[in-house]
């Protein structure tokens, strides 16, 4: 039996939604609208295409120099919708996405009041596929595609072996949301490659997991942030270099060695040194406390309270990626305040001490004129004056 009160709550829950949505500017499916145009040359055979979603053939279309194909949908309420098409010119083919999520972004509004439907062009010439958010005002079209192929780069992602020798060979095991490219172990001085093309609207990442003794770390070795410092190999192809070292993982746009590595990523593969800071209060007796507040990006350590030659102090662990660790502090004392860094990428490597392979110490002095920095407690450092209040 129907229970025709629920079925009738429901729907009036949907058109509720939907009339919500709009009042707010967001319809409940807003339309998209796909054009192809054929700016092929004059005397060429006409244009073939055959276009497709997981629900809708559209069927196969023929056009003529200066004819256009267009196709409307109601994109998806979450989004998800995808469009292919095959395209036929004279010996020519090619296969691919007119629009999906990542195209969509690209796309321009359909006017200028509607804010939510939104139209994509494609124009076939005879060197390949240009896109453009608009046709009024024109927009300048990008290409996008070859009429052979894939316009978009090859990349060569490689990882070597720099180990020391007779040492354990380097295990890893490298995906992507598409790949699984297999467990392989890779001896000192060899190197393991990956060769793939970028996606069309970027976004493609690989990440490997390493394995060396009894240490490991997982990391992308390439995402659109790495893309950016890989070099030129040639026209069409893009390099990445990525060297695994005793003390850390160190990166490279050549193989070329008069360019030069930068450490990535810290040493003991994910194991990194612990850190200790201590704050002393060295202010004059018979004043006021001192006061202090240290936060990181992750951890609120607190307001604390120093009375003359008392001590706070903590302890973590750097972050795997270098330099992404910081904490700051914000000092009161009497009148005064400030509020500085008392542990970042140039205090890490230039100024704290160390006390044994896993352990670095950095020492902060409070005093009346200032902040001053040491990196030992023993035997006693020379303190320098590094802030003024």
């Amino acid at each position: 039996m129907v229970n025709y009160k629920t079925k009738f709550s429901f729907c009036s829950f949907i058109i509720l939604l939907n009339l919500i949505l709009r009042s707010c500017g967001a319809p409940f499916s807003s339309i998209r609208v796909v054009y192809i145009i054929d700016a092929l040359v004059s005397s060429s055979k006409p244009l073939t295409i055959h276009c497709q979603s997981k629900d809708d053939d559209l069927g196969y279309k023929n056009l003529h120099l200066g004819e256009e194909y267009h196709f409307r949908f109601n994109e998806k309420f979450f989004g998800g919708t995808l469009f292919f098409c095959h395209f036929w010119w004279n010996d020519k083919n090619i296969i691919f996405d007119v629009y999906n999520d990542d195209i969509a972004t690209f796309c321009g509004d359909l006017s200028p009041l509607s804010g939510f439907d939104y139209e994509c062009f494609w124009k076939v010439q005879e060197d390949g596929f240009y896109f453009a958010p608009h046709r009024n005002p024109p927009s300048e079209y990008e290409k996008k595609h070859d009429c052979n192929g894939w316009i978009t780069n090859n990349v060569e992602v490689h990882i070597i072996n720099a180990l020391p020798p007779n040492s354990k060979p380097l295990a890893l095991h490298c995906k992507s949301g598409d790949d699984d490219l297999g467990n392989k172990t890779i001896s000192t001085h060899d190197e393991f490659d990956i060769y793939f093309n970028e996606k069309l609207f970027g976004g493609t990442l690989f990440f490997c997991h390493f394995w060396w003794n009894s240490k490991n770390i997982v990391f992308d070795v390439y995402n659109n942030h790495v893309s950016k410092s890989c070099g030129v190999k040639d026209i069409i192809t893009d390099e990445c270099y990525w060297r695994v070292q005793e003390d850390g993982f160190y990166f490279n746009g050549h193989r070329d060695p008069i360019y030069r590595y930068v450490k990535k990523y810290d040493c003991s593969f994910g194991i990194t040194s612990r850190f200790n800071v201590y704050i002393t209060n060295n202010l004059p007796n018979d004043t006021n406390p001192l006061i202090l507040h240290c936060k990181s990006g992750d951890d609120d350590l607190g307001q604390r309270v120093l009375h003359k030659n008392e001590e706070f102090s903590f302890s973590f662990r750097r972050k795997i990626i270098i330099g992404s660790t910081l904490y700051f502090c914000h000092f009161w004392w009497e009148q005064k305040d400030k509020s500085i860094d008392v542990f970042n990428n140039h205090i890490a490597e230039k100024d704290c001490g160390r006390v044994n392979p896993d352990l670095m110490e950095c020492y902060w002095k409070v005093q009346e004129d200032g902040f001053y920095f040491g990196a030992h407690r023993y035997p006693p450092p020379e303190y320098w004056k590094k802030e003024s209040w």
